[in-house]
């Protein structure tokens, strides 16, 4: 047998094992962080959500969300034809195959565009390690924008080489899930696949068009209803990344078409769209809520609540430096041997890779505000600029536009709530990282000195990228600075936390005093409720206790979202009930003697103007969570 072959073989299966090995490792752990997570308020209003759908239909306008129909499709259809319903325990192996999946394919981008497998399981522990956020809320969309942004990429450079017709007809069908799942996601990712489509376009204009949009995206959105600093220094990082990526992607000269098919992308769009649509109207949507509660609804998100993002003030100095792209792309034009060139060019993109994956991971070692993982975000335009030892066009063109483009708009993600958004938001630059670093590493290889040791080159490369996920693992949004901590902390939660063991829920490991308050809680609401609302609580006690809410007009912060007919029709559901409870905790509002103070200063204020002037008995009580039903014959509704 030829060598060559043989030891392409034995690389090839070198490479198979420690993927499925990284993929193995990722489930374990991940298992371990899934169940041993507290039950959140987010995850049961998903599964709130999914469950009234699927008795009473009317997304929208007998249901409430705020996510678009694709998620209920994709989750609500195969729940419906199985006959059952999602639980807590169902809704977290759910996520974490999520989970599991967006790693894999975020890892299948970097092996795609780097070409070494290594660099690709480097990409994939570091995309596990940044998505970890995803526990905090399972059920929660983010998993599935996560997935579906993996599959778009790692479609454009996997797939398309081999299927180009597949791949253009699975691109559009992608971005039509995200624009059906979360509108603003979707409109993210679908400004940055059209600047990429048309940057091959015959006619000029497109560029032009694609370009302003891709670049006015970001101060369109964050300037729009407010001129704060934070935001001034938020648009200006993406006008700078944006303004590196359109010119680091004008400097390439494409040997062979690279443009999508228009046709293809519309087809795949259009049969996601008419599925997912078809199916919210067949079950009871009418097209004005749908309309409403898809797509007009959620953008209003920002006039109810925004959440500072707070960038350090040393990112102004990054940004008035001259354009480090624009400097590296006249690098012929630099004095000294080649040899010191390219050395000097490896050089900056190893640290400026390494720079950004510290930065997308985040890190109290240094007390950095979160908002740091933002800071660096315009490195991402170097996955565009052509190695100074190479002068071919670069592999995979397209792939690499699409993930400079997509980790800037989807930077976006974080806003208006930078909470576990802040993760989903940057772990595409994440994977443009480790890009950079295996550019950096194959630009050094390249040199004869090197030549020789270029797979131990590699090898360091990878230890690299991979020492900042086991030193800094959990960000700022855990605090955990110690290598491994993360992970250990997962093992210790699950062997040591007690399984809950109720019905539905019997894996879940919640923290102890969690546990307790769930195990004295729910008997009382089960015994002593025939329906209840939640108020600051979070709407898993109604999982918990396997009742349904009184209407499907549920929110965990329902003052702030539900509209005056939606507080009404609940109103008129509970007035006859019989056994009305509350369970309330401190961060909804406070209770004295028979009656109850909501904190709560959203218009309008029917339904908690309702609730605050019902007579209440306090019936039971659980940590900070208090069970209270309603004393007599309720009234016919708010006094006016």
């Amino acid at each position: 047998m030829d060598p060559s072959r043989r030891g392409g073989r034995w690389s090839r299966g070198v490479s198979a094992v420690t993927v499925a090995a990284t993929t193995a490792t990722t489930a374990v752990f991940g298992w371990f962080a899934i169940w041993s997570a507290p039950v959140s308020g987010d995850e049961s209003y998903l599964l709130v959500t999914l469950r009234e759908w699927l008795l009473q239909g009317g997304l929208y306008d007998r249901v409430y969300s705020q996510y678009g129909p694709f998620y209920y499709f994709i989750f609500g259809i195969p729940s419906r034809v199985l006959g059952d319903r999602f639980t807590l325990a169902g809704g977290r192996v759910t996520s974490l195959m999520l989970w599991i999946i967006a790693a894999f394919l975020f890892g299948v981008t970097a092996k795609a565009i780097t070409g070494h497998w290594i660099f690709g399981v480097a990409a994939q522990v570091l995309s596990f390690s940044v998505l970890s956020t995803l526990v905090n809320e399972p059920m929660h969309p983010g998993a599935l924008l996560c997935s579906l942004l993996a599959a778009l990429l790692a479609n454009v450079a996997w797939l398309r080489p081999r299927s180009p017709v597949l791949s253009d007809v699975l691109s559009g069908a992608v971005a039509a899930a995200l624009l059906l799942t979360k509108v603003n996601v979707g409109l993210f990712a679908i400004v940055a696949l059209a600047f990429v489509a048309a940057r091959s376009a015959r006619h000029p204009g497109w560029r032009w068009v694609t370009s302003v949009a891709f670049l006015a995206l970001g101060p369109v959105l964050l300037l729009s209803n407010g001129q704060q600093p934070w935001r001034i220094l938020w648009a200006s990082i993406y006008v700078t990344g944006t303004v590196f990526v359109i010119v680091a992607s004008g400097r390439h000269r494409e040997s062979e078409p690279l443009t999508f098919n228009r046709r293809l992308l519309t087809a795949g769009f259009a049969v996601v769209a008419l599925i997912s649509v078809g199916a919210m109207l067949a079950t009871g949507t009418s097209v004005p809520d749908l309309v409403r509660g898809g797509f007009t609804r959620p953008l209003d998100h920002t006039q109810l609540i925004t959440i500072p993002l707070r960038i350090p003030a040393w990112t102004w100095t990054w940004i008035l430096l001259i354009p480090l792209v624009l400097v590296l792309r006249e690098h012929r034009g630099l004095p000294g041997s080649r040899q010191l060139v390219t050395v000097l060019s490896a050089s900056v993109r190893v640290g400026a890779g390494l720079a950004l994956i510290a930065s997308v991971l985040g890190s109290d070692l240094l007390s950095l505000p979160g908002g740091s993982r933002f800071s660096l975000l315009p490195l991402v335009a170097l996955v565009l600029v052509p190695l100074y030892s190479h002068t071919k066009e670069s592999a995979n063109l397209l792939a690499r536009r699409l993930l400079a483009a997509s980790a800037l708009t989807e930077s976006l993600h974080a806003f208006p709530v930078p909470g576990s958004q802040v993760s989903w938001s940057v772990v595409t630059a994440g994977v443009a990282a480790v890009v950079i670093v295996a550019d950096g590493v194959d630009e050094m290889a390249s040199l004869r000195a090197v030549r020789a040791y270029a797979i131990w080159a590699r090898l360091v490369g990878v230890l690299c990228c991979l020492v900042p996920v086991l030193v800094m693992p959990g960000g700022t949004a855990l605090g955990l600075t110690t290598a491994g901590a993360q992970f250990r902390a997962w093992s210790d939660a699950y062997h040591q936390q007690r399984t809950l063991g109720i019905d539905g829920s019997r894996w879940l490991r919640p923290p102890a005093a969690q546990r307790e308050v769930i195990l004295a809680a729910v008997p009382i609401i089960r015994r002593e409720c025939n329906t209840f609302l939640t108020l600051g609580a979070g709407l898993s006690w109604y999982i918990l206790a396997d009742q349904r809410p009184p209407t499907g007009f549920n929110q965990p912060t329902w003052p702030a979202y539900l509209d005056e007919h939606e507080q009404r029709a609940t109103i008129a559901a509970v007035r006859h009930a019989g056994k009305f409870c509350l369970v309330l905790n401190g961060f909804g509002g406070g209770f004295r003697g028979d009656r109850m103070t909501a904190f709560s200063q959203f218009r309008p204020r029917i339904l908690v103007d309702f609730l605050e002037h019902t007579r209440w008995s306090l019936i039971g009580e659980a940590g900070d969570v208090q069970v209270l039903r309603a004393r007599g014959p309720l009234a016919d509704g708010p006094p006016t």
